[in-house]
């Protein structure tokens, strides 16, 4: 697959050489971010630590904060990423209860269980928190390592394409937890990425309406209109405020902006109702905000990360065909093309998800 018209993502070919020169023993191949590009080099096979899980890697999701990361931060150190991930057991030399060739996907936070956030139960806050495919090495390679109480077994249906979908619908799903959403509420949801496309799903499985879904880009619009949104507004034709507020009645329940850009973000306080909730589930743009807002409507604004304690749930969305994911994943690529994928991701065209199957 070619990457699009006028984009480039340079890509070094490595062979028999790791991030510090040298191969063990069982090498095999991994794409290294890091420097303003992605290199595909041969590296050490991981060997699992105490408590922890080895992974052979049947397919990953590429996030946008991926391609953001790699290709706009030249000044990161090379490092493995990828985290929507599902695989296989390959061992676990230290963990009982963990079979191999078991069919698993696996939570990428990594927490000590005992800070006070962590006793709470909100792991994602922990002190000592780290991160698969961030802090920690990823899934952008044949193998990985992932500490066993993270990992969830997958139903015999459920294909690896479709787990590897799992993360971000736990990421939706705690977005919405978040949001304290009941059946009858309305929703808005801003921006029609993986995640929001998910949202609507969830959201409408849960019994929300309206769901009144924005964006810029008439194909996502489209799809989310086949997926569960009541409503769609293209904001490029439509005052998104005043189009939101027209549909739910005077304003959403809920906003959940999965943008996060500047101008998502006013809109959501803006068309939010009194009383009530926005939650912000992803976001790059620094933006200038009048508190006042927030006391003229005694709304709440939280910010959502990652997925604590939305995987089971997720596992069964997927499953089950209350969250359909097939829609979503429009392109597919091997480990050794994920440069024309992360090409292909920034140029956004007409790609929703993009799997890398190692």
């Amino acid at each position: 697959m070619n990457p699009p018209e006028g984009k480039t993502c340079p890509v070094e070919s490595q062979t028999g050489k790791d991030i510090n020169g040298a191969v063990g023993p069982n090498p095999m191949l991994a794409a290294f971010s890091g420097g303003g590009k992605i290199s595909l080099r041969e590296t050490p096979l991981p060997v699992p630590g105490q408590g922890e899980a080895l992974i052979a890697v049947r397919a990953v999701g590429i996030c946008e904060t991926d391609v953001h990361i790699t290709l706009r931060d030249p000044a990161a150190q090379p490092r493995i990423m990828g985290h929507e991930w599902s695989g296989v057991v390959e061992e676990a030399p230290s963990v009982q209860g963990v079979r191999r060739g078991s069919r698993v996907v696996g939570e990428g936070m990594v927490y000590c269980g005992a800070c006070r956030m962590c006793l709470k139960g909100k792991v994602n806050l922990c002190d000592s928190y780290r991160e698969i495919g961030f802090s920690l090495p990823g899934a952008y390679a044949e193998y990985l390592t992932v500490p066993a109480r993270n990992l969830h077994e997958i139903p015999p249906s459920m294909t690896f394409e479709q787990a590897a979908m799992v993360e971000p619908t736990a990421v939706a799903l705690h977005a919405l937890q978040l949001s304290g959403i009941c059946a009858h509420d309305s929703l808005a949801v801003l921006g029609p990425g993986p995640i929001g496309l998910l949202a609507i799903q969830i959201a409408s499985a849960k019994g929300a309406a309206p769901i009144v879904l924005t964006g810029t880009r008439e194909n996502r619009l489209s799809l989310g209109s086949k997926l569960g949104a009541d409503k769609t507004i293209n904001v490029t034709q439509t005052d998104p405020v005043q189009g939101v507020r027209r549909e739910t009645g005077g304003g959403p329940d809920i906003v959940l902006d999965a943008a996060g850009t500047r101008s998502s973000f006013d809109q959501a306080v803006r068309m939010v109702r009194k009383g009530g909730t926005v939650v912000l589930v992803g976001g790059w743009e620094g933006v200038e905000f009048e508190p006042g807002v927030l006391i003229a409507k005694e709304m709440t604004l939280k910010g959502s990360l990652a997925s604590p304690r939305a995987w089971r749930e997720s596992i069964e969305l997927v499953s089950s065909g209350r969250v359909k994911v097939e829609p979503l994943i429009t392109h597919r690529f091997s480990l050794t093309e994920i440069a024309q994928a992360f090409d292909l991701v920034q140029g956004k065209q007409d790609v929703v998800k993009a799997i890398v199957l190692p």
